[in-house]
């Protein structure tokens, strides 16, 4: 077992800014004692440098709206009292376009910073390369549309006019409203009474004089960038043989991701009742088969819903065989099937998913903890959870990965998918939401079971996994249209068709270090032939275009994402 300790965390020694420098700064002069609610901020739109300080300065709202308030409140804050807000600025940070220092303040209009999403799989909007601030030319905003806009409330007037050209807004702390600071908490507050407050149109925020300074004091990007990863390193402290890599640049995944052990059910998302929790009895009992549990598939009764394995059938009852290939159910019948997982005899070799499951992709069904078998039965591995270490890595050109630190062998667990359980209605609205195909990067369908021959679960009623803010390492796997790795259904509830495990096996033998993919699609394999002519029939559909194209670079790589 690996202990979890800095030696984790694998950064390029030449991407980590200096804190030597001149321009480098103190967090704070001292430790907060209230620290700004992340429930009441929407956004972090500038930063400054005052009197050795980093500052932030952030937008607030009290709820969700698809437009700005013009009379907004906003104020500046230090990092340490935006410590429960860090993921929103690592969101500002990887918006701000890197400064040229010898042209700020000597250029003509140009369009306002806008947000960048995520540019290719894998990649998170929040993970972009800050080590080139001080090298590429900054956006400045036309001073028309940009520039500050002072005034008092007290007048009650609409009009803004725009402040001096000078450093006097470095004094001001908050604009259109007042803070109040209570149980430890940062909240903002438009007074109802007339009280003078300084005045700014949050809309057009930040200014041509916040853009000026915030181009020639870039120090604060890099003491926030150091609390990003210190604070990401503190998430993997809690994720056993989790690692972090990252030789490229100074960037780390996004701090708006949360890391579970399970599923967290959404609104709408019903588990079965425990009550009808199915369980093998006896006589499947812990020591049958060399103390390994389930001995017998045709006694143990969580697998009678498993896929018969039509080879012995034919070899054993011939009537039973042609009524299975006509395609009449076997569910509940004595027929031959066959337990998941093959135990080797040496203790260092892991369990390994049969080829039966493997190749045909069939559902795994294991056995649970009310079963009689014991914790140690061969059918119950999944469920125990992700054995070996794994590194999110920073790859050369799509994004973030995830590889092995040891070798694993074909039909390996690896790990499974978590996240947030929605309904399809949820996850269709934050589709719609997101604005981006990027968001299905992350939803995973639990359809498996859709239009069975049970008839329970329509498609429109499956439920979806949406891994995008919180789930587990293998969020941050890319995609690969020859992965190594496959996704598999496993259940340890038979009863139970909407809510199953999606767990990934090594579909092959993969060597220590080679990064870990999977089919987005899972699509079965096809024949190089039949994809490349499939490829090229995408290409040429103009329908494709908008489509993001897929950068896997394999043999039979479809071209897009998507199809």
């Amino acid at each position: 077992m690996q202990v979890k300790t800095e030696a984790a965390l694998k950064f390029s020694a030449d991407a980590i800014p200096s804190k030597t420098t001149s321009t480098s700064l103190r967090a704070d002069r001292a430790r907060a004692t209230h620290y700004c609610n992340p429930l009441h901020v929407a956004q972090v739109v500038c930063h400054r440098q005052k009197d050795g300080n980093a500052e932030f300065l952030v937008r607030w709202q009290k709820r969700k709206t698809s437009t700005i308030p013009p009379k907004s409140v906003v104020s500046w804050h230090t990092l340490e009292e935006l410590s429960a807000c860090l993921h929103l600025v690592q969101e500002y940070c990887s918006t701000f376009e890197a400064p040229d220092l010898s042209k700020v303040g000597n250029q003509p209009s140009l369009p306002a910073i806008t947000s960048l999403k995520r540019k290719k799989p894998g990649d998170d909007s929040a993970s972009r390369d800050f080590t080139a601030i001080n090298k590429a030319f900054l956006q400045l905003p036309s001073p028309s549309s940009r520039s500050a806009s002072i005034s008092s409330l007290d007048d009650g007037a609409n009009t803004l006019a725009r402040a001096p050209a000078d450093d006097s807004w470095l004094s001001i702390s908050v604009y259109n409203g007042l803070l109040k600071r209570r149980e430890g908490w940062i909240t903002a507050y438009r007074p109802k009474r007339q009280v003078k407050v300084t005045q700014i149109n949050a809309v057009n925020l930040p200014t041509h004089e916040m853009l000026d300074h915030a181009a020639l004091h870039t120090a604060p990007l890099a003491a926030a960038i150091r609390l990003f990863r210190d604070k990401f390193m503190k998430k993997l402290q809690a994720v056993p043989n989790l690692f972090l890599e990252n030789h490229h640049d100074t960037t780390t995944p996004s701090l708006n991701f949360r890391f579970i052990s399970s599923y967290v059910l959404g609104t709408d998302v019903e588990p079965m009742d425990p009550d009808f929790q199915s369980r093998c009895t006896l006589p499947c009992k812990p020591n049958m088969g060399a103390n390994r549990g389930c001995e017998y598939t045709h006694l143990c009764i969580c697998l009678d819903q498993a896929a018969v394995d039509g080879e012995r059938l034919r070899t054993k009852d011939l009537a039973m065989f042609a009524r299975f290939k006509a395609g009449d159910s076997m569910d509940g019948e004595v027929v031959p099937r066959r337990f998941p997982y093959s135990i080797s005899s040496n203790p260092a070799t892991p369990p390994t998913l049969q080829a039966f499951y493997r190749e045909q992709r069939y559902p795994i069904y294991e056995c649970n903890l009310e079963c009689s078998c014991g914790p140690r039965c061969k059918s119950r591995l999944v469920q125990k959870g992700r054995k070996v270490p794994l590194t999110i890595f920073k790859t050369d050109e799509r994004g973030w990965g995830v590889k092995c630190e040891e070798d694993l062998i074909r039909g390996e667990f690896i790990d499974v998918y978590l996240g947030e359980v929605i309904t399809n209605a949820e996850a269709e609205r934050r589709e719609d939401a997101a604005g981006s195909a990027q968001k299905a990067s992350y939803l995973y369908s639990l359809d498996k079971f859709a239009g069975d021959d049970f008839g329970d679960v329509k498609p429109e009623d499956c439920y979806i996994v949406d891994g995008e803010h919180m789930g587990n390492v293998t969020r941050f796997m890319n995609h690969s249209c020859e992965p190594n790795c496959r996704q598999y259904t496993v259940s340890y509830q038979k009863h139970d068709k909407k809510i199953y495990d999606l767990a990934f096996f090594a579909y092959e033998d993969i060597p220590k270090g080679v990064e870990l993919t999977f089919d987005y699609m899972d699509r079965d394999e096809q024949e190089e032939d039949d994809v490349a002519a499939q490829r090229a029939k995408a290409e040429a559909d103009p329908e494709n275009e908008s489509k993001p194209k897929c950068g896997c670079g394999a043999t039979k790589c479809r071209g897009y994402l998507w199809i």
